[in-house]
């Protein structure tokens, strides 16, 4: 019977290795089932917020097309003003109408506002080439009195015209033709045009941000056909107004356009006989009391959405045309 004791001892070592073994095996199902049930999770978790990114970012869509759409709205109720002032006959100020805007109103789910500017309150950049002698001359002499009240460089004003104008030659005292730009980091060549925005001044050799911020609210770039656009006295800021004469400061200027009748000017003859312009030097030629071009600035909110739109509009009679349109800036 001894021989017996070392085969139950084999057949219990082997009993003991077979029931570690499978507790083994058993383990690493059970770490493979876990593994696989966190991977399981995170595949969820992913998706869902996956389908949320989606949700919200079609919904911002949605919102944004909405915004775009009531933005529209309020250039076509800008249009109608403009219409309506027209008709009405007699001089553009800013005691009309069209110089109130739209207060803020609620729509469905969101908000519209939006206010009209006379753009011949501002500068024209492009009168720079005109074809006029007598307009090009004195719009350049008004533009170097707006860059000296900015403190900058007058020398700057060649470097525009070099932009403004068809040829490639190159204006003496600042100018900057191709061969400026075509050794910046990111090349490119001068328009050779006049602009149609604003902001393509910043692309001009010199014009800086501090430049064009202290030149935006105050310029604007207008067609020159069918007839170049004069400055309307009636709506001029303080520092359009100042740049007409080297004799009218711009705290003078300031001080006229508080005194300045709400109704404006029935004449420009009406405004150049007021008392505060006495002694200066401002003269008649290239000035108006009535607009035709009109910028407006149209704002819309839906949900997350929101828009600014600006809408350049040209009134001739009793009809008014959508020139070009910006998102986000003019």
């Amino acid at each position: 019977m001894a021989p017996a004791v070392p085969e139950i001892q084999r057949v219990a070592a082997e009993m003991v290795s077979l029931s570690g073994s499978l507790a083994n095996k058993r383990g690493v199902a059970l770490i493979t089932v876990l593994l696989i049930t966190a991977l399981v999770s995170m595949m969820v978790v992913s998706m869902v917020s996956s389908q949320q990114i989606d949700i919200r970012r079609n919904g911002n869509i949605v919102d944004g097309d909405q915004c775009l759409v009531l933005a529209e709205g309020v250039v076509d109720w800008a249009v109608q003003v403009l219409i309506r002032d027209k008709k009405n006959g007699g001089n553009d100020s800013l005691g009309e109408e069209w110089a109130i805007g739209l207060i803020p109103t609620e729509v469905e789910g969101g908000a519209v506002s939006g206010f009209l500017e006379d753009m011949h309150g501002r500068f024209n950049l492009n009168n720079l080439v005109s074809t006029k002698p007598d307009l090009q001359g004195q719009s350049r002499k008004q533009f170097e009195r707006m860059l000296d009240m900015c403190g900058l460089d007058t020398n700057l004003l060649n470097a525009l015209i070099d932009w403004l104008d068809a040829d490639s030659d190159l204006t003496s005292g600042g100018g900057a033709e191709d061969e400026t730009y075509a050794w910046l980091e990111t090349p490119y060549r001068t328009a050779n045009s006049i602009m149609t925005s604003p902001s393509e001044l910043q692309l001009v050799a010199g014009f800086d941000y501090k430049a064009y911020n202290c030149l935006a609210p105050h310029i604007t770039t207008l067609p020159l056909f069918p007839t170049e656009p004069l400055v309307n006295v009636n709506t001029a800021s303080a520092f359009v107004l100042a740049a007409l004469s080297a004799d009218f400061s711009l705290n003078e200027a300031k001080n006229f356009v508080e005194e300045r009748p709400a109704g404006g000017y029935a004449s420009v003859n009406d405004f150049l006989q007021d008392q505060n312009l006495a002694g200066s030097g401002i003269a008649g030629t290239f000035l108006t009391v009535s607009s035709d071009y009109f910028l407006a600035n149209a704002k819309a909110e839906v949900g997350n959405g929101r828009v600014s739109m600006y809408s350049l509009l040209y009134r001739q009679g009793n009809k008014v045309d959508k020139i070009n349109k910006s998102i986000g800036a003019y």
